[in-house]
């Protein structure tokens, strides 16, 4: 019996399976269903591609305000820089003058001599035996030409010099000296030591007269001396390398 039912479940699976599939819809139905699929594949086809172009756009759109950003902020350190400028336009003005005014101090003080650092160097080499009352120092100032090397700077020309000692030396300036030594041979140490000054030059003596020093009752030499001061007393400060 049960075979029988198993024989027979398969046989109608079996024609079941095999009868044929007949398609009942017309041609025209079929057509237009594919139809309305490749339209359907169109369209999300035409979205998906806006979307990308959407998608790009907004990265351009991001990307061209920060590029916009950046133009605004280098405009504006530009704008910042430019006004500094513009502060600071005088400067180079400023230091033109600066360097006018300095080359006119070196040439106005290009002969400066420090005649009280010459004398506090004398007294402390003046003879103990000599003293003086007086001296006199004569210095004729040469024009200062622009342009011209300051003096003291090169060798001078003893015939264009100013002053020149009674051995030739040439000069800037000469001092006289008067005073007293108690001896003639003092009036020679007092020369001597003179010509150890590093800017002095041919020392000579014009008098030496012993005579009475008035109001002591003391005989003394009275003499004339005098020197030729050389470039080598110009202070050099205002035309030292550097202004120094």
């Amino acid at each position: 019996m049960s075979v029988m039912t198993e024989a027979t479940s398969t046989s109608l699976v079996t024609q079941v399976a095999a009868m044929p599939r007949v398609n009942l819809l017309p041609p025209e139905i079929a057509e237009a269903a594919r139809k309305r699929q490749l339209r359907l594949i169109v369209v999300a086809a035409g979205v998906a591609a806006a979307a990308g172009v959407g998608l790009l756009y907004t990265g351009a759109a991001a990307q061209a305000n920060r590029a916009a950003n950046d133009l605004a902020a280098a405009q504006a350190v530009t704008a910042t820089l430019q006004a500094r400028v513009a502060e600071f336009a005088e400067v180079p003005k400023v230091y033109a003058q600066v360097a006018a005014a300095e080359t006119q101090l070196t040439q106005a003080m290009s002969q400066e001599v420090r005649f009280s650092f010459l004398l506090n160097d004398l007294s402390l080499t003046i003879p103990n035996r000599v003293w003086l009352d007086s001296l006199t120092i004569e210095q004729p100032f040469a024009p200062v030409v622009a342009g011209a090397p300051a003096p003291g700077t090169v060798p001078v020309d003893p015939a264009t010099a100013p002053v020149t000692g009674t051995f030739g030396a040439p000069g800037i300036a000469s001092i006289t000296f008067e005073g007293y030594a108690l001896e003639h041979n003092d009036v020679a140490t007092w020369l001597d030591s003179l010509t150890k000054q590093p800017a002095y030059a041919d020392p000579e003596f014009s008098t030496s007269v012993a005579e009475e020093v008035e109001g002591t009752g003391v005989t003394a030499v009275r003499s004339t001396s005098s020197v030729t001061v050389t470039d080598q007393a110009y202070s050099g400060r205002y035309t030292e390398q550097g202004g120094n």
